[in-house]
């Protein structure tokens, strides 16, 4: 039993993981800190993707951090919660996001199905959402499609019943987005899947 002893004792172990938590939170600026409390970013894990994605120089090096963060305790779902509310929360689209959401989503299956479901998410709330972020989310989605990491089927949750004003604009963006790509060729290989 001796040989299996770490040295950790009961209260001890909570304590080690606090301080690894202050570590990586005093590697950020306080400028950076704040403005993840600002953007409601509440957990240890959302902050802390928050501040590696933001303080990547591009979306290569934003991707290569978040796959060393890791996909322990279901992180791929900050990962892309994190990704999609950035990215509807700038005045003006920025494929930044959605393009290391793209990367992620290629490299594991998880990040892929915890992307469709934030996608998924954000659509339900739809309603709520101011008119730029409703047209970031729209580009969102689309870029999405486009570079053939989801498919037109991630807006089933639509309920084309029940119609709504920001459900049509979404829509109406996401659409207007796919069908105005050139070549044409490229918009059928899109509605053919």
């Amino acid at each position: 039993v001796g040989s299996f002893f770490k040295g950790n004792l009961a209260g001890e172990e909570s304590k080690e993981k606090r301080s690894v938590n202050s570590k990586s939170q005093e590697e950020f600026s306080e400028k950076l800190l704040r403005l993840a409390r600002k953007m409601r970013m509440n957990t240890d894990s959302r902050k802390s993707i928050f501040c590696n994605i933001m303080s990547s120089e591009d979306y290569i090096e934003a991707t290569e951090r978040m796959i060393k963060m890791g996909t322990k305790n279901q992180l791929e779902r900050d990962v892309m919660f994190v990704l999609l509310d950035c990215a509807i929360q700038e005045a003006k689209f920025n494929p930044f996001y959605s393009q290391v959401a793209i990367n992620l989503s290629k490299m594991d299956r998880k990040y892929k199905m915890a992307n469709q479901f934030s996608v998924w998410d954000k659509i339900k709330i739809s309603s709520e959402l101011q008119a730029s972020q409703l047209e970031n989310l729209g580009k969102f989605i689309s870029h999405l499609i486009r570079m053939e990491c989801q498919t037109v089927s991630v807006l089933r949750v639509i309920e084309f019943a029940d119609m709504t004003k920001p459900n049509v604009k979404l829509l109406r963006t996401v659409l207007c987005e796919l069908l105005l790509l050139e070549p044409a060729e490229e918009t059928l290989k899109i509605f053919k899947t």
